[in-house]
């Protein structure tokens, strides 16, 4: 009766074993996931910050207009659609 128990609990040491082989394994990838996760983020707001770096502001309200004013072509200097709020919207 002895072997049997001894062979069972065996089997089930084994077992037990293989289990938590797995589930370290598990853990393993689930760190290496959220390491992963974090790098991957990392250089993206590098990214979005480098880009938000380089972009030029436009000139609002350049020379003391209020509108948008043409810069290559034969109308070059005129403004054109000056912005203004309509007194009795407000």
């Amino acid at each position: 009766m002895e072997k049997k128990t001894l062979h069972l609990h065996a089997g089930l040491y084994k077992e037990l074993k293989s289990r938590l082989k797995k589930k370290g394994d598990v853990m393993i990838k689930r760190h290496t996931h959220l390491l992963n996760e974090f790098s991957r983020k990392k250089s993206e707001a590098k990214l979005i910050q480098q880009l938000q770096r380089s972009v030029k502001a436009v000139d609002a309200n350049a020379n003391g207009t209020s509108g948008y004013t043409i810069k290559e072509g034969k109308n070059a200097g005129k403004v054109l659609n000056h912005i203004r709020k309509n007194p009795n919207k407000l």
